[in-house]
């Protein structure tokens, strides 16, 4: 019998021809395999990653496509919160306890195909619970998740489960602790900083010089008509040019890692999608949930308020961006362009691009 290909053939001494792979072959094969596999697994992974770190990136831009859309139809970009919505006609403030806005994700249902889902809330009795941001979180949003990000990002706080969270925030500019004299010479007007939003608070500091910062009333406090959408920034606010500026920032992943072993039950940052400013006694804003103020490096290593030990810590105004992509994150500029930006960016270059109008163009961001 002739051998084949795959068999070899053999005869044992009592004369029985046989067919069949050896013991050694067998595991010569296997090893083979093996080490294919070992081969072919992280290009697999790298394939994936790509594929969604360009999701993700189509995510963002379709948010700013709808950021524009909405311009249009406005003539001016959405407000970072909806502040408007607590005051009536005759613009008298009204008075209520604790609650949450809906945020600039709200503004722009429409122009993100969810007008269905916009319609059933605008038909939902508004003295219902919970409050609108709340229940709106409730539905997914698919497109306001990075497809890279974990379950560990997707974690609300207790006050907001069931809630599916965003992973993108709206640009209000920076903080710099650095150095107080480069903050007093070019901040744009610069960033409040007081007792209730300090730096080490459970709030932080609010940069007032981003897309969708609120309006510098020149208080200790920010009050809800600072997010006014009368007062909302337009083209002509962002004196620095659309493609110098940062409108949206990515912040899919958690800056802690996956241990967040310094953090109390709760302390997670990720609230519902629609959230916006909470509301904190009468008509002031406190934590501003849909944007973020650039304090530090993307995918920085630090930890959520209320310190412990030595680590470097946040408030919610200032949480981290960052993402579970290798070595950087996804933003979007003020013209429509969406980039990747590397972790080691130069923090100034950042800072600069952050804010619409502090008269610095930003070096070498893409």
């Amino acid at each position: 019998m002739k051998n084949n290909f795959f068999f070899q053939s053999r005869t044992t001494t009592n004369g029985v021809l046989k067919l069949g792979f050896t013991l050694v072959e067998l595991l010569v094969v296997i090893a083979i395999i093996g080490i294919l596999v070992g081969l072919l697994l992280p290009v697999v992974q790298v394939v994936r990653e790509a594929a969604r770190r360009t999701s993700c990136q189509n995510n963002i831009r379709q948010i700013i496509l709808a950021t524009h859309h909405y311009e249009s139809s406005h003539q001016a970009f959405p407000s970072g919160s909806a502040g408007d919505k607590f005051f009536t006609e005759e613009d008298e403030p009204v008075s209520f306890g604790e609650t949450i806005c809906t945020g600039w994700t709200f503004d722009l249902l429409d122009y993100l195909e969810a007008g269905a889902l916009l319609k059933e809330f605008k038909s939902r009795d508004p003295g219902l619970e919970p409050c609108g941001a709340r229940w709106l979180s409730f539905t997914d949003m698919p497109i306001f998740l990075c497809p890279s990000s974990g379950p560990e990002s997707r974690m609300p706080l207790r006050e907001s489960q069931g809630s599916t969270p965003s992973h993108y925030f709206g640009s209000m500019g920076a903080y710099d602790e650095r150095d107080v004299g480069f903050i007093a010479k070019f901040r744009y007007p610069g960033t409040l900083e007081t007792r209730n939003y300090g730096p080490s608070s459970g709030i932080g500091p609010v940069g007032l010089s981003g897309m969708f910062s609120p309006v510098d009333r020149g208080s200790v406090a920010i009050p809800l008509a600072a997010f006014e959408r009368k007062s909302a920034k337009t083209l002509a606010d962002v004196k620095d040019g659309t493609s110098n500026s940062i409108a949206f920032l990515e912040s899919s992943r958690d800056p802690w890692g996956k241990s967040p072993v310094n953090c109390a039950p709760g302390q997670v940052p990720r609230v519902g999608w629609a959230w916006g400013a909470r509301v904190v006694g009468t008509n002031v804003a406190g934590s501003i949930f849909s944007c973020v103020t650039v304090r530090f490096k993307p995918n920085a290593n630090v930890y959520p308020s209320q310190p412990v030990g030595s680590e470097i810590h946040f408030g919610q105004n200032t949480k981290p961006t960052g993402s579970n992509h290798s070595g950087g994150l996804n933003i979007a500029m003020a013209d429509g362009s969406v980039h990747f930006i590397d972790e080691d960016i130069d923090l100034d270059t950042y800072f600069h691009a952050s804010g619409i109008n502090d008269g610095l163009l930003p070096d070498r961001l893409k």
